[in-house]
């Protein structure tokens, strides 16, 4: 994650594999497509990740309480925790400046003291606060 975003890319999905070393990128991708080191990309390009999990090791995650974080927080804690994200905004968003004023309100799975697979999707569901005249 640090690399991508020092390189100005961004992170997308995280797909886990069976593979002897857990988080070990096997794979990149853009819109589908492999890029390999060394290709020009456009800053901002979504990169998907093929990564390596070693199930022996147990290959599990909690899921963080994301309520009440801005959507750009909350999906770079999910991803921390190794997690991907899907977001339901309101059709009140109607920009980037209010996505990114937007606030988690529900997540499904809720977070637990139980444990999720690494790669787990999280639905976040947002909204706009009161403050952002809406």
């Amino acid at each position: 994650k640090a690399e991508l975003k020092s390189r100005s890319l961004v992170l997308g999905r995280l797909n886990y594999v069976p593979d002897i070393a857990t988080n070990m990128v096997l794979r990149q991708r853009i819109d589908g497509k492999d890029i390999f080191a060394g290709d020009i990309v456009e800053a901002g390009s979504v990169i998907d990740l093929d990564l390596g999990l070693n199930y022996e090791e147990g290959g599990n995650t909690s899921v963080p309480d994301v309520r009440s974080l801005s959507y750009r927080k909350a999906t770079d804690v999910l991803k921390d925790y190794s997690l991907n994200v899907v977001a339901k905004f309101p059709k009140s968003v109607k920009s980037y400046a209010d996505t990114l004023a937007a606030v988690v309100v529900q997540q499904s799975p809720e977070p637990a003291a139980q444990t999720v697979r690494m790669g787990t999707t999280v639905t976040v569901t947002l909204k706009l606060p009161k403050s952002a005249g809406r």
